[in-house]
């Protein structure tokens, strides 16, 4: 049983996209939450485990919720891509702490606020860009 809903999940998560690459399907995936773990293990055919097979189920009943909820913050994302001059779904540490960071951290300057940005700038290019933020937002909440 956990194996078939398993499977289920995890085509429902490929047809909705996700965050990673997958060579096989050409599409991007994220493997740094148990969910993620636990999908990439069963794609590369191992055997999941009765806790494994559950905490994908719960990811993917969360994904729903957490696409729209990735909707909403895209079309902000889009407002704030542009303030540097350029649509290139990157925006600067201090236009994302203007637009997402600033009700919660003190100051831009402080330690915290950069640690902050430093951590979802993955690449470490000065910059973060939507597939970072996807990424890493999507990761806190526990879904793929």
């Amino acid at each position: 049983w956990y194996q078939r809903r398993v499977r289920e999940a995890v085509v429902s998560t490929q047809s909705t996209g996700s965050s990673g690459i997958n060579a096989e399907y050409g599409r991007k995936e994220e493997y740094n939450s148990h969910a993620g773990l636990a999908m990439l293990f069963d794609q590369a055919d191992g055997k999941l485990t009765p806790t494994m097979a559950k905490i994908v189920i719960e990811a993917t009943n969360n994904t729903q919720h957490i696409d729209e909820l990735i909707k909403e913050i895209k079309v902000d994302w889009e407002d704030w891509d542009v303030k540097d001059g350029a649509d290139d779904d990157q925006i600067t540490f201090n236009n994302f702490y203007k637009g997402f960071m600033a009700p919660y951290f003190g100051c831009y300057r402080c330690e915290d606020s950069q640690i902050a940005l430093r951590c979802l700038d993955m690449d470490s290019d000065g910059q973060i860009d939507w597939f970072e933020f996807k990424h890493s937002w999507s990761g806190w909440q526990g879904v793929s």
